[in-house]
């Protein structure tokens, strides 16, 4: 059976992060790794599974940093993003993955689950990157690791915010995908002080619609040629120093 890794960036919400982790050790897909990316700060008492992980980023650099990290780090033949206030149901990997054997990604639908209410979503597919256009697509999304990789840093670094709709927007226009429409087994949370619900780092902030503009820009330019992207170098060379030390983690894990 092929193996998936599961990237879990985390920051804040301590007390969320061990649901997250256990929705995932309890899939019924059992070849996975899952790695939690402690973004700055320690992450809470997590179950003892040698399929867990968790490498600590010595400051906060953002989610997307943290992706990078991961992705440039794997070695399986699949990757997703898990976000570490979220949840899935059991049979989530397995669905996903048992539609996967022709294409490179496979999409799942999300509930958004704020309060004590609940909304399905589907995804929305907006390719030209310029606006969210989707819907929880990247942690809902299961995606072959070697095709991901090859657009060079998938996950922007150097973003904090609004770069989810181009990490989609490059899979459609490039990659073989499916989306399964009965498919709702992940779980977002949405709650106060996320990035998308923020006074600073919200949805109608002017910090997300520069972010959104300066995504716009990128794609306009590099949309056909996704691994020429822009990333300044030493941030470049900090994500590869990351994930060889990742790397090197995960191997000791295996040898043990």
């Amino acid at each position: 059976m092929n193996e998936i890794t599961v990237a879990v960036p985390f920051a804040g919400a301590a007390h969320l992060l061990p649901k997250a982790v256990n929705s995932l050790l309890e899939q019924t897909y059992r070849p996975l790794r899952v790695v939690v990316v402690a973004d700055g700060e320690d992450a809470p008492p997590l179950p003892d599974d040698p399929r867990l992980t968790v490498y600590r980023l010595p400051e906060n650099r953002g989610a997307y940093f943290a992706q990078a990290v991961a992705l440039a780090a794997c070695e399986s033949e699949w990757f997703t993003i898990h976000g570490a206030d979220d949840w899935s149901d059991p049979d989530r990997l397995e669905r996903l993955l048992a539609a996967g054997d022709d294409v490179d990604a496979v999409f799942g639908g999300s509930v958004f689950h704020r309060g004590d209410s609940t909304k399905r979503a589907h995804p929305r597919y907006a390719d030209g990157g310029q606006s969210s256009g989707h819907v929880g697509l990247s942690a809902a999304g299961i995606f072959r690791t070697a095709a991901v990789q090859a657009f060079g840093f998938w996950s922007h670094p150097e973003f904090r915010v609004s770069w989810d709709s181009m990490m989609i927007n490059l899979v459609i226009r490039h990659l073989r995908w499916r989306h399964l429409t009965g498919e709702f087994g992940y779980h977002r949370v949405v709650r106060d002080g996320s990035l998308t619900q923020s006074p600073t780092t919200g949805l109608r902030t002017p910090y997300r619609r520069a972010a959104q503009g300066r995504r716009a820009e990128l794609w306009t330019r590099y949309a056909d040629h996704p691994a020429d992207i822009p990333v300044a170098p030493a941030i470049a060379a900090e994500v590869l120093d990351h994930a060889d030390a990742l790397s090197h983690q995960l191997r000791q894990v295996v040898a043990a």
